[in-house]
């Protein structure tokens, strides 16, 4: 049973593979519950770990890929954040890192709007527009890009409907992937639909969507 010091409850949450009693119960650092030994008639040389209740499903990631083309036949992608608080999201418009393709998005750039109103945009991911370096911010989300050419913006969004572009520096071509991270798990907003809009051609050029 896992006990609740603001309300003085116990709630059932499992039962253990060995019943015992008598044994050791360590909270450890992480959260989780170390069961060592006991007693089941005889002396237990075992342990169990307590490692909480089931994590519920949540989207995390959402990506599209296709060959990027000039003017209205750009990657455009739409997302939405739903809920009440702000949301940490990474944005990235991969290229030159891609495999398996014949030819990729050699610079590709990024546009991030809300509306008609734009929030942010990016060439190289290492610095912002303003000329500042973003390189550390975004190296510590674990999921920088791979290449110095890519894009990103890391940002806090606050609820509402985005469209982002991936195009190409001076009117380049190529396959690009557009991705849209949700780095804000605990906050009362999710990442809740991606819509993407672009030119869908055969072969290797179809468009390729993806969540986790």
């Amino acid at each position: 049973e896992l006990y609740d010091p603001a309300s003085g409850t116990w709630t059932l949450t499992g039962s253990l593979t060995t019943a015992r009693t008598s044994s050791t119960t360590t909270l450890l650092p992480n959260g989780k519950v170390l069961v060592v030994a006991g007693n089941a008639g005889f002396q237990l040389a075992s342990a169990e770990l307590y490692v909480g209740p089931p994590t519920p499903p949540t989207l995390l990631n959402i990506s599209t890929r296709m060959r990027v083309l000039t003017d209205d036949k750009v990657l455009i992608g739409g997302f939405i954040i739903t809920g009440t608080d702000l949301k940490r999201v990474l944005v990235r418009g991969v290229g030159p890192s891609l495999n398996g393709v014949d030819v990729t998005l050699s610079d590709p750039t990024l546009e991030l709007h809300l509306g008609s109103a734009t929030v942010a945009t990016n060439d190289n991911w290492k610095m912002r527009p303003d000329g500042t370096s973003q390189q550390a911010d975004i190296e510590a989300t674990a999921i920088p890009p791979s290449n110095d050419l890519e894009s990103a913006i890391l940002m806090m969004l606050s609820p509402g409907a985005y469209t982002v572009i991936l195009a190409g520096k001076n009117r380049g071509r190529g396959v690009g992937l557009v991705e849209v991270y949700d780095l804000g798990q605990g906050a009362n907003s999710q990442l809740a639909n991606i819509s993407t809009r672009g030119f869908v051609d055969t072969g290797d050029n179809v468009m390729i969507g993806g969540l986790i």
